[in-house]
């Protein structure tokens, strides 16, 4: 990413269980595959990982990092009083190192962004949630103001009793290379499965249906995935006996993960809601919008009206819960894309109206509008 002149970027050293496997796994991903998180003991590691303060000892950026944090700081913040600390949840090293800082430092202002909660209402990652929460309301009441990715977001943060302003992710420009699409009629999904809190079966079985009634072409179309989670995945492909289109690509680059977005007719988006949690906007969604090809979302649980309206405000496709889905729509939005394939036409979404919606620039401009108000 290109920045500013007068922006000065400085790497930190860090110590943590992503540094030790490295050493260990050279040439080797670093991350662990859902097949392994299934463990009880890797289980507990990871509660323990989110959990303070574990997750200062087991966490991204470990003690090495946060002492290195406050170390380098040191002469930036002395005596400021104009000094406007911007950090972001996670990790949660970033999180506590600014509350110390501001103790240290009291006529900074701080800004806390979580583009993802600490406490997770879905996935329960962390141990002692109620005594979390109360530690996390001791610090942020040192905060001038928080900021998240979706009002869903914003109203779980509400218990920590700070000003809350709603900053969605941006796009620098969404810049599609050139290049034509894959031959094959091609459903990309690159990403994580979470456990079991992503499932693609809605579209798997729509798929399904259509090849046995001759709307698709088995011949003609693909699946392909890339990410760490290839058994989940690919168990999930071949419980709709799918298996002989899909194409595993692993874990690939960023680079080759973009390019595989660009290329592919479809880019499948997959997330989770539920009645009390919802506007849970994953940073997959701004990567797909960059790509500028149609999306579909499949929402694990119950209708999202905010994700709804988003991908209505962009125009990105087509949106689909699994409690209360409408199964024609998604079988609509599949058939019109593989029709625009076989005539050989190339759709692509708004690039005018998602720069629009989802520009940097923009976003930044008005939230240091806000931050002259605190």
């Amino acid at each position: 990413m290109l920045l500013p002149d007068n922006v000065k970027v400085e790497f930190l050293p860090t110590m943590d269980y992503r540094t030790v496997m490295s050493w260990f796994r050279k040439g080797k991903q670093v991350h662990l595959g859902e097949d392994v998180k299934k463990s009880w003991w890797v289980q507990v590691l990871v509660r323990l990982r989110q959990t303070f303060p574990f997750s200062l000892l087991l966490g991204e950026g470990s003690l090495v990092y946060l002492a290195s944090l406050l170390w380098n700081t040191r002469e930036l913040l002395r005596g400021s009083s104009q000094t406007v600390l911007y950090t972001s949840y996670p990790p949660y090293a970033d999180l506590f190192g600014a509350y110390v800082l501001k103790k240290l430092h009291p006529g900074i202002t701080w800004v806390v962004d979580f583009r993802d909660l600490h406490i997770e209402p879905i996935y329960r990652n962390v141990y002692f949630p109620h005594w979390q929460a109360a530690w996390n309301r001791r610090m942020l009441g040192s905060a001038a103001m928080l900021t998240t990715v979706s009002k869903g977001l914003s109203k779980k943060l509400e218990k920590y009793n700070r000003p809350i302003y709603v900053l969605e992710n941006g796009l620098r420009s969404p810049i599609r290379k050139e290049g034509k699409l894959y031959d094959r009629f091609t459903i990309a999904y690159t990403g994580s499965m979470f456990g079991d809190e992503r499932d693609p079966t809605p579209l798997l079985l729509v798929l399904t249906d259509l090849i046995e009634r001759g709307r698709l072409c088995r011949e003609k179309i693909r699946i392909v995935y890339a990410g760490k989670d290839s058994q989940v995945f690919g168990d999930q492909i071949k419980q709709a006996g799918l298996e002989s289109i899909l194409e595993d690509r692993g874990l690939v680059s960023r680079e080759e993960a973009l390019m595989i977005q660009q290329r592919s007719h479809i880019n499948l988006l997959l997330t989770t809601s539920s009645t009390d949690h919802k506007g849970v906007v994953t940073g997959k969604l701004y990567e797909y919008l960059a790509a500028l090809r149609p999306i579909i979302m499949l929402i694990k649980g119950p209708h999202d009206p905010e994700l709804q309206e988003l991908f209505e405000s962009v125009q990105a496709g087509h949106v689909h819960s699994s409690e209360h889905g409408d199964v024609l729509q998604l079988e609509s939005a599949v058939e019109a894309a593989y029709q625009d394939y076989l005539r050989g036409e190339a759709t692509y979404l708004n690039r005018s109206i998602i720069e629009q919606r989802f520009s940097w620039e923009r976003s930044i401009s008005e939230l240091l509008q806000v931050l002259e108000t605190i």
